[in-house]
């Protein structure tokens, strides 16, 4: 999702360039680099790109690790949908949702036998069997996410349209530094059984 565009193109250095002239206005960049945790921002160019890509051109420093830490996390989630349900999407994005959150969206995940209840008209259960696998083993969805973003997850959430076939995992992160747990470690009840 395209939040707005920039005249930008960011390089390493120790502070943020003053008198750069950005579409959202100088006090909303100060927000974003604030809350994206940007280590540095150098300089500044006229090439107009969207804000989103301006947003994940620089993690930790390094300028490639962002979109490959994305494209990892969305092979991870498709290598998950196949060992569970048999099949993977045909189409995978991950986004950055804030600071915090990672919004993963697959698309065309349905098994045949899923399709055959969809055109039963048997929505809700479909979405309560899919749920029900998701939320048995949280943890099988929110390690790759903290082990690739080097992030403990504090909420996970899973959702389908069953009319449209496209799924979403969503992960919130702790701040980078937190040291408690994970919402890997918090106990699940799942048809009677703690996991």
């Amino acid at each position: 999702m395209v939040i707005g565009t920039a005249t930008a193109s960011v390089a390493l250095c120790d502070t943020v360039s003053v008198g750069v002239r950005w579409s959202l206005g100088d006090s909303a960049v100060k927000r974003l680099v604030r809350d994206r945790g940007w280590p540095r921002v150098l300089s500044l160019t006229s090439q107009r790109i969207p804000m989103d890509v301006a947003q994940l051109s620089v993690v930790n420093g390094d300028a490639s690790q962002p979109q490959s830490m994305l494209s990892a996390i969305s092979n991870e989630m498709v290598r998950i949908y196949k060992q569970q349900f048999g099949r993977g999407p045909t189409k995978t994005r991950t986004n950055w949702a804030g600071p915090d959150g990672l919004v993963v969206t697959l698309e065309d995940t349905l098994t045949p036998a899923e399709h055959r209840l969809r055109d039963l008209g048997e929505h809700q259960r479909l979405r309560d069997l899919r749920t029900l696998f998701q939320y048995a083993d949280v943890g099988l969805f929110c390690e790759p996410v903290e082990r690739l973003t080097g992030r403990k997850v504090r909420a996970f959430l899973s959702g389908i349209d069953t009319r449209a076939d496209v799924a979403t995992e969503t992960f919130l992160l702790h701040p980078e530094g937190y040291d408690g747990p994970s919402r890997i470690s918090a106990r699940e009840e799942v048809g009677g059984d703690v996991r």
